[in-house]
């Protein structure tokens, strides 16, 4: 790993000055999904991987392995709350080598080996995302940056070769369709129940895909992972036929076969409401509402001068932000809305926390020589390096409308990036309580992953070296992914928001029938 270490210390260069401009994130970035990323030039029948000997997939799966040791923080917490070791998870992994004939294979192996980790931002990379400019000046290898688009592209044609696009929505512990689709001649309607894939419970069955699907959620309450998109699961192959029995509202039951590379027909739904942003204020009841779609960076000074334009001067009882399906962007965003809303600063503690292994030490080494030791109790005594600690704070605007009364933010599982630091922020203040639904992921405050490069095969991938600690007193604490309000929605009232022809942010359906805008509204 001499060669490794090198690696790093090379390109912590870089990412040290990173650090320095220490900015909020969160677990599960939305970009971190490789498949999601803009199709990169090559095709995998065109490309010339390096011919591995088994001897140096065994090393480089070793190499991984060892830098998750050294760098990722998270694997203790994760093993407390799900029951399941990601260390021990890879070991099982490793024996797999003595059945891999082909780099194409290894390569999968390592796909399934960072999935492993369930992490947003120990990933792969994604080439939109890591220039080769930028890689370069990590100290990326150059056969590193060559291969690169080509084992993106690889991983891509795999998923793309299943077509299947069944839509499910996974609500109490159960998976529920929430579109009507035709197959084989026969109806299935939305809000029929999933109960069972290849004879076996469907909830079992996805929960056993760990670790061959990314993004997977944690269900706190049944004690599994779920996900609801099951079939793109790595270890599932696009002509694979899948029985799949749904159960309608009277336990009628309907079972059909479905190949993985067949297209399921929807109705089109428009889902472009999602993307407004508007700010409103309800002079009747006397309400500023702010309905945030995306942390997008242009849109930085809209909310502050529609905020000032709306609400100043005028009387107010309650602020309510919405951030619900918000796939985050950045934080400035979200710091200008409540800069320009609030009366106070908003004081928060910061507390991340680090391996102490010499390795991190190496990459961080200004930083290292100040670190403390930090004992968790409720991990066995876990010992971690505080890597940064203080207070932070957020201040009110010269021109803020200076409210000092309760502030909302609705948010769902689908937040992502700076919209979770957003309710990360929210759980801390004393003035904002968060309203809605969690996301499952683990959640908080982070710094900018370190890449590494495998020695043999050059797969590019990262890890985020630092976890959010403030406020943890248990080990699902450290998740960042607790309600303040919880307000789960039944699948009848999914379906009627889903469907509803009109604005659902909208005065008429949030007061009339959006469960967790009342419920805000009520408080």
């Amino acid at each position: 790993m001499e060669n490794g270490r090198k690696h790093i210390m090379k390109h912590q260069k870089c990412l040290y000055k990173q650090k320095l401009l220490l900015y909020l994130i969160i677990q599960g970035f939305a970009l971190s999904n490789i498949f999601t990323a803009e199709a990169q030039d090559g095709k995998p029948d065109e490309i010339k991987f390096p011919v591995l000997t088994s001897e140096e997939m065994l090393a480089d799966f070793d190499s991984y392995i060892e830098t998750v040791v050294n760098f990722s923080p998270q694997t203790p917490v994760r093993k407390a709350v799900t029951g399941i070791d990601p260390i021990a998870e890879l070991k099982k992994m490793r024996s797999r080598i003595s059945q891999i004939e082909s780099t194409e294979e290894f390569a999968m192996l390592i796909q399934s080996a960072i999935t492993v980790l369930q992490d947003g931002h120990s990933s792969l990379l994604w080439p939109k995302g890591y220039p080769p400019d930028e890689l370069k000046e990590l100290g990326i290898s150059n056969e590193a940056i060559e291969l690169f688009p080509s084992y993106y592209a690889l991983r891509k044609s795999k998923q793309e070769q299943k077509k299947f696009n069944l839509k499910l929505k996974y609500i109490e512990g159960e998976y529920y369709s929430i579109a009507p689709f035709t197959h084989e001649g026969n109806r299935y309607e939305a809000g029929w129940r999933l109960t069972e894939i290849n004879g076996h419970s469907a909830k079992v069955f996805i929960g056993d895909l760990y670790p061959y699907l990314t993004r997977m959620r944690w269900d706190y309450s049944n004690k599994r992972y779920y996900s609801e998109q099951f079939y793109k699961a790595f270890n599932l192959s696009p002509d694979q036929v899948m029985e799949l029995k749904f159960a309608d509202e009277n336990g009628k039951v309907l079972a059909g076969e479905f190949k993985l590379d067949e297209e399921l027909e929807y109705e089109q739904v428009d889902d472009e409401i999602k993307k407004v942003k508007k700010v409103e204020y309800f002079s009747n009841e006397q309400i500023l509402y702010v309905r945030i779609p995306k942390m997008n960076l242009d849109h930085v000074d809209f909310y502050p001068t529609q905020i000032r334009s709306k609400a100043s001067g005028k009387p107010l009882k309650k602020v309510i932000i919405d951030i619900r399906d918000n796939p985050g962007g950045t934080d400035n965003v979200w710091v200008k809305v409540l800069t320009a809303i609030i009366n106070r600063p908003i004081d928060f503690e910061l507390l991340l926390l680090a391996n102490p292994s010499q390795e991190m030490k190496e990459a961080f080494p200004q930083d290292s020589e100040s670190w403390e030791s930090f004992h968790v109790p409720f991990l066995d005594n876990y010992e971690y390096a505080v890597f940064a600690s203080g207070d932070r704070q957020i201040e009110p605007s010269d021109s803020s409308l200076n409210f000092d009364g309760k502030i909302y933010l609705l948010q769902n599982e689908g937040i992502y990036s700076s919209a979770g630091a957003m309710a990360a922020i929210g759980m801390l203040a004393d003035n904002i309580f968060t309203v809605g639904q969690s996301t499952g992921w683990l959640l908080g405050r982070g710094i900018n992953p370190i890449v590494f490069e495998l020695p043999h095969s050059k797969i590019l991938y990262r890890i985020e070296p630092v976890i959010d600690f403030q406020n943890a007193e248990s080990a699902e604490d450290v998740y960042h992914d607790k309600v303040e309000i919880p307000v789960s929605l039944t699948i009848e009232q999914y379906l009627e928001r889903s469907y509803h022809q009109g604005d659902v942010f909208g005065r008429e359906f949030l007061f009339d029938r959006d469960p967790v805008f009342i419920k805000a509204l009520k408080d």
